[in-house]
């Protein structure tokens, strides 16, 4: 199943994007279903491997008590975890991008050939993966380090502003939504990626940050459905959990690259050929 492009030079919509990407999502399912699963029980494994390493180096601390190295090996033992998982969903990612410029083509999916080519940009996919995120991280926390620094002179009423906080750091995440494909698609390095999806999506960010807040609030209905599957049986909601976790990865992961597909459509002209035309 294909996808039809939008006209170059039209405007970027929400409810196509939405469409688009679950026109996309479900004309292709086991491919978009695979990847984030295979991706989801690789990180499975990894953090179950990982928490019993901590629990073994935990029974020997207890024992001999918790020294500097004991620490710093757990420090780095979590950074390690953390970046194979960002890793692990950069590749998952760009896998799926290119899947999707194929089907969008009219072509047949090529796995192999989707894997060789992310792999062959790992390391900026990498840095993208990895300064998104982090940039995220450190601006919330800023924010609510300010917040909580009025808090402590005005009183905890002021945590109603807890939202408004919440803005910086929202708005950096929706700059630089695109900044994977941007990197896998146009070839350029971490920083030059995240600029380039800032320009991509200035003048439409308002909108772009609607349709992410209409997909938490899907996934959140979905972790909703789970609480009250719990209350019937624990392994039904956890069989649930995982695959509405899959499921919603997957039209995540769709979202965002009809989001890229439309932006460049909208504000540069070009059509899906030209823009996958990097791959030919």
């Amino acid at each position: 199943m294909t996808v039809a492009s939008i006209t170059g030079g039209a405007d970027f919509r929400v409810g196509e994007v939405l469409s688009r990407a679950w026109r996309l999502c479900i004309g292709n399912i086991l491919f978009f279903l695979a990847v984030p699963f295979v991706i989801f029980i690789i990180s499975f494994v990894g953090a179950m491997v990982f928490a019993l390493l901590f629990v073994f180096a935990g029974m020997g601390i207890g024992a001999a008590g918790m020294g500097p190295g004991s620490i710093a090996l757990g420090v780095v033992g979590v950074a390690v975890a953390v970046i194979v998982v960002l890793a692990l969903n950069v590749i998952g990612q760009g896998v799926l991008l290119l899947g999707a410029f194929q089907r969008l083509r009219g072509q047949t999916i090529r796995i192999g050939e989707a894997v060789q080519r992310v792999l062959n940009r790992f390391l900026p996919l990498v840095g993208v993966g990895l300064l998104y995120p982090l940039a995220v991280f450190i601006t919330f926390a800023v924010s609510f380090a300010i917040l909580s620094g009025i808090v402590s002179v005005v009183g905890g009423w002021a945590f109603v502003l807890f939202p408004l906080f919440c803005v910086p750091a929202a708005m950096l995440g929706v700059m630089w939504v695109v900044g994977t494909p941007v990197c896998l698609v146009e070839g350029f390095g971490p920083i030059t990626s995240l600029g380039r999806s800032a320009e991509l999506t200035k003048g439409y960010r308002w909108k772009i940050f609607g349709i992410f807040v209409l997909l938490m609030l899907v996934f959140v209905g979905g972790y909703l459905v789970q609480l009250v599957l719990g209350l019937a049986s624990q392994l039904l909601a956890g069989l649930f959990g995982i695959v509405w976790s899959v499921v919603w990865t997957a039209y995540l992961y769709c979202t965002i690259i009809m989001t890229y597909h439309d932006l460049r459509v909208a504000k540069e002209g070009v059509d899906t050929e030209q823009i996958a035309s990097v791959f030919d």
